[in-house]
């Protein structure tokens, strides 16, 4: 039992000399007046930062190692919840922030190499939850103004999965940062703690040393990926909704076209109808025109020849045209008829005792002489006979 413990001593100090070589060189190379700086490509974007120095092994450097690990766990936890994986990301990191406290100063092996400075990845790490908390508090502020019953199509985001879109580019960038971090931190502290070995070797609270450096950067990869998955939708999402808008727009030209191309049909239909109505209106109104004229005209001849043939002939004498018959242009033929429409009048509205006179002996003396052409003396007759109709007894 005794020579097994010598051989597992042996083989942790020969392990640990062997990752310690490294660094110390590492260390050796960044006193001067710049330190290393590292790019590298974290999804298409070139980031640069300076590669973590490795800290002094002492009680102030491994409570500030502490402190700063429970910090960046916990942000971790708060990003996670932002993107909806903070279950995994609980699960992976509790059982780091339960025995985080039980670590002790003590608990280190001999001629540790150091710890990795993590103010870098701390800073990262605060900055991406910083900066994913305002982006989620813009895009709720956005939500409520937005208005769904606006038509024009907006960008297809997939919001039951990523609520935060459109989303920021500052979000993927600062992830990225904060990955980095965690990854250079990763790989300085792989080269100073092999878990397999140390974890063999010494055992105890140690093991969590070997370990959190991995759970760090596996779950800044955990909330990467529904990030990177949520970026590449605001992408998609943008050009799904330029394709909606533009065939949206063809539609609604379309549309215009068609219902211009009604409208033309239905206004020259319309001017069509308005045109035939007003000219059947004209016509309509000529008609009726020419007909009130007619009888204006009728009823004003007729008003002249019963004022002409009740005139006293003593002192009015006859008027010309109405002693000539229509075959020479008058009116006689017209005075006539006067006479007789006026002797019915009379009697059908004469009342009981009242005596009409009859114009018989009159009217077929104007016949005769209109048939010999004697115009002048018809007209006489016809005239006497109207007077003595029309007269008061």
């Amino acid at each position: 039992m005794k020579n097994r413990n010598v051989v597992r001593i042996s083989v942790a100090i020969l392990f640990t000399l062997f990752l310690a070589a490294p660094l110390l060189a590492q260390q050796s190379r960044q006193t001067g007046p710049a330190r290393e700086r590292v790019t590298r490509e974290i999804d298409g974007r070139a980031i640069t930062m300076e590669v973590p120095a490795m800290l002094p092994v002492t009680v102030a450097n491994f409570e500030q190692y502490q402190n700063d690990l429970r910090t960046i766990l916990l942000a971790e936890k708060e990003i996670g919840k932002l993107v909806n994986v903070g279950d995994k990301v609980s699960e992976m990191l509790d059982p780091m922030l339960e025995q985080l406290p039980g670590l002790k100063y003590s608990d280190l092996p001999p001629d540790y190499p150091g710890f990795p400075d993590l103010s870098i990845l701390k800073a990262a790490v605060i900055e991406q939850q910083q900066v994913m908390a305002r982006a989620f508090a813009q895009s709720a502020t956005k939500a409520a103004q937005f208005s769904p019953t606006d038509p024009f199509p907006g960008a297809q985001y997939s919001l039951n999965l990523c609520p935060l879109n459109p989303q920021p580019p500052e979000v993927a960038y600062s992830v990225g940062f904060a990955l980095l971090a965690a990854e250079l931190v990763r790989e300085l502290a792989q080269r100073a703690c092999n878990q397999t070995i140390l974890a063999f070797v010494f055992g105890g609270n140690f093991k969590i040393v070997c370990v959190i450096s991995d759970a760090v950067y596996f779950a800044l990869k955990v909330a990467y990926f529904p990030i990177k998955f949520c970026d590449d939708d605001t992408v998609g999402g943008n050009l799904k909704g330029a394709n909606l808008r533009a065939e949206y727009v063809h539609n609604q030209l379309d549309y215009s076209i068609a219902n211009d191309n009604a409208n033309t049909a239905a206004l020259s239909t319309q001017m069509t109808n308005a045109e035939n109505h007003i000219v059947t209106n004209d016509n309509n109104n000529k008609a009726a025109l020419s007909s009130q004229t007619a009888t204006f005209q009728a009823l004003t001849l007729r008003t002249a020849v019963e004022r002409n043939l009740a005139a006293d002939p003593t002192t009015v004498a006859a008027v010309g045209l109405f002693q000539l018959p229509a075959s020479r242009g008058g009116y006689l033929e017209s005075a006539r008829q006067i006479v007789i429409d006026t002797y019915n009048a009379q009697l059908a509205s004469a009342g009981a005792g009242v005596v009409v006179y009859d114009p018989s002996s009159d009217l077929a003396l104007g016949a005769s002489f209109t048939a010999q052409g004697k115009y002048r003396e018809a007209y006489y007759y016809y005239r006497k006979a109207y007077r003595s109709i029309v007269k008061y007894p």
